[in-house]
């Protein structure tokens, strides 16, 4: 019953589409040093399309139908108040190549973020997402730069990559950001 209730859209009316970003906020301590990075790196190497966003860790992303939404938030609390906080260690600089060019902190891999997915992957399998429609984070990070040039991008991985920053926190309260999708 909830399965077919879920699967029901407008006919005959414009749908609203939206986003959802799950994230994890940062101590404000660590916040502020991640934002002293971008200003660092924007002094250094110019400015950059992500100086600007908020410094956080990415847990999942995914589009969804506007009447959808309340199911979705209800799921997502039912499979997530169980999980106990979760300690959290960044721990040294590494970059992405593929399709934006990325400096960002590494959040270590825990038993803890892997069952995270889990709550993620159920509102997948429910709702048929297509894998591009539906990302939840493998591997965890705090961006500190991303959408970079090619030659921007070889030269701030020869200044980061080898630096060393270690910090761990617990995290108990995950955050859910939602922007309308315009589909043109």
């Amino acid at each position: 019953m909830v399965r077919e209730a879920l699967m029901e859209k407008p006919i005959n009316e414009k749908a609203l589409v939206y986003q959802f970003l799950i994230v994890f906020n940062l101590p404000k301590w660590v916040d502020k040093y991640i934002v002293q990075l971008k200003e660092e790196f924007a002094d250094e190497f110019g400015s950059f399309p992500s100086r600007e966003s908020k410094p956080h860790i990415t847990i999942a992303q995914f589009t969804y139908w506007i009447q959808d939404q309340d199911t979705i938030l209800l799921l997502l609390q039912n499979d997530l108040y169980r999980f106990k906080p979760l300690q959290i260690h960044l721990n040294g600089y590494d970059s992405f190549s593929w399709n934006n060019k990325v400096i960002y902190i590494h959040v270590d891999q825990s038993e803890d973020l892997q069952r995270l997915r889990a709550p993620f992957n159920h509102i997948k399998q429910l709702y048929n997402y297509k894998a591009e429609d539906f990302f939840i984070v493998k591997n965890p990070h705090v961006t500190i730069a991303r959408g970079l040039q090619e030659d921007v991008f070889e030269k701030a991985k020869k200044v980061y990559l080898p630096r060393q920053y270690r910090s761990s926190f617990i995290k108990s309260k995950l955050k859910v950001l939602r922007r309308e999708v315009i589909d043109e």
